[in-house]
């Protein structure tokens, strides 16, 4: 392989790993704004439900959408902290969450 050719390989490899970077980083653009959709969706539903079956007003909604914001918060990105959560749900409420088809 002579020189022109080791260049154009050269450039060709940068130029798929750019476009690699590219697609990579509109993907995470693409799951973090899924990711705010569905929280942003979820708190909805939560304040409509609070609303229609306890009759939760602006404040009351607010308190809990705060409290849902320290939980998430102290959850991060740990799966062991959520796994607690869960626990919690379990034994405080007698409730199971799983997502999956029973």
């Amino acid at each position: 392989m002579n020189r022109q050719q080791r260049r154009l390989a050269a450039r060709h490899a940068r130029a798929r790993a750019e476009i690699r970077a590219q697609h990579q980083a509109e993907q995470e653009i693409y799951y973090a704004r899924l990711d705010s959709v569905y929280l942003e969706q979820s708190y909805t539903v939560v304040a409509l439900a609070l609303n229609e079956l306890y009759g939760f007003g602006q404040k009351r909604i607010a308190k809990v959408w705060n409290r849902m914001n320290e939980m998430l918060y102290s959850i991060g990105e740990s799966e062991e902290e959520y796994m607690k959560l869960r626990a919690r749900v379990n034994d405080e409420l007698g409730m199971h969450i799983s997502w999956t088809k029973e």
